[in-house]
């Protein structure tokens, strides 16, 4: 008689661009737990067919659903909507909702005696500069539905899980984002790259993550920068892209999906400079630390926790300016060495796949 298979929760995951991750954090989240759990759990992600040009029917480590609609601007609304009734057909054990944009159907989904839902709510979206009134006003609403209706809530930074709990009175889990890189480094770039001191920045190219003001300060002590992110993304980036450019200071690449080669440049930087002033525990700044690079970053709680205060912190152009001329190599090794100790101790990938799989296994409230 043949033994009876045991049965594999069906976890959904609705809210990214999709999988192979090639585009942001989220993804390359998704492409981490879904390797580490794919044996445990029959994994679903939805994926965007606008961003990708092939469907691919037999990933490794998830089930691929595509969707006709961009996950990005205001089509992710619709996009994360469709995938989270699309799960509910399928009948899901769990959704996991990353980011809170398509939280306000939550209280239909939740007149149905299944699936558990659990959302990380991603950073204060709505707080982000580049959002107008009424999109803020949507997410901070969107924001409310993701804590009220999801059975479970997730924050990625200590202080998302504070604000949670006082602005809520609702109690949420933290799960940091992995660091730690699995794709090793790419030896032909690495012995291509230059070896003038430089320091090093990879993020979006937005005004709540400061790059006008790396820029400045870095050109004007004369230290060398690579910035990697998208230059025609907007007039803020666009505008930057025109002023500096032609400097020989600032090389601007354009945002690179491949990890392998921004892993040469990691190991290679002097510093990281970290400008993000939103958000809960971001993918670069982890992934830097991962390889032990010393951290300058923008003084807020975010950036404080996530790397436990033992970076250098600045709070303007004056301030980086100080730390870029103040940088003692004796100093800058201790921080290395510290970084890399706080991402092994707090963000290998198989301990944050972990802590995901335990709030999968448990029943909804």
């Amino acid at each position: 008689m043949r033994k009876k298979e045991k049965y594999k929760k069906k976890i959904h995951i609705v809210g990214t661009v999709g999988l192979p991750a090639d585009y942001g954090g989220w993804e390359t989240m998704v492409e981490n737990i879904s390797k580490d759990l794919c044996q445990e759990y029959e994994i679903t992600v939805y994926c965007s067919s606008k961003h990708y040009k092939k469907e691919i029917s037999n990933h490794p480590h998830a089930n691929l659903r595509y969707l006709p609609l961009k996950a990005t601007g205001w089509q992710s609304i619709i996009y994360d909507y469709i995938s989270i009734l699309s799960s509910i057909y399928f009948r899901a054990d769990v959704i996991l909702i990353l980011g809170v944009s398509g939280c306000t159907i939550l209280p239909f989904v939740r007149l149905f005696k299944r699936p558990t839902i659990i959302t990380n709510i991603d950073g204060l979206e709505w707080k982000r500069g580049k959002w107008g009134f009424f999109a803020k006003l949507f997410l901070k609403i969107s924001e409310y539905f993701a804590v009220r209706f999801s059975h479970k809530v997730i924050g990625d930074n200590v202080e998302i899980v504070r604000y949670i709990n006082k602005n809520y009175n609702k109690n949420a889990y933290f799960i940091a984002f992995g660091g730690s890189s699995r794709d090793g480094i790419d030896n032909l770039s690495l012995s291509k790259i230059t070896s003038q001191p430089f320091a090093l920045n990879i993020s979006r190219i937005e005004p709540e993550n400061n790059i006008h003001l790396i820029l400045e300060a870095c050109l004007k002590e004369k230290l060398h920068i690579h910035i990697f992110g998208r230059w025609n993304a907007n007039d803020y980036s666009r505008k930057l892209y025109q002023q500096y450019v032609d400097s020989e200071y600032c090389n601007l690449h354009e945002h690179l999906s491949n990890q392998k080669i921004l892993n040469a440049y990691r190991k290679k930087s002097l510093v990281y400079i970290h400008g993000h002033s939103v958000g809960g525990t971001n993918p670069s700044l982890v992934e830097a630390m991962s390889w032990g690079i010393p951290i300058f970053a923008f003084d807020v709680i975010y950036n404080v926790e996530t790397t436990f205060n033992s970076a250098l912190y600045f709070s303007n152009v004056d301030d980086l300016r100080y730390l870029i001329k103040s940088m003692d190599p004796i100093k800058m090794s201790e921080i290395s060495k510290k970084m890399q100790q706080l991402h092994n101790e707090n963000y290998e990938w198989k301990v944050i796949s972990e802590k995901y799989s335990e709030h999968f296994k448990i029943q909804k409230n």
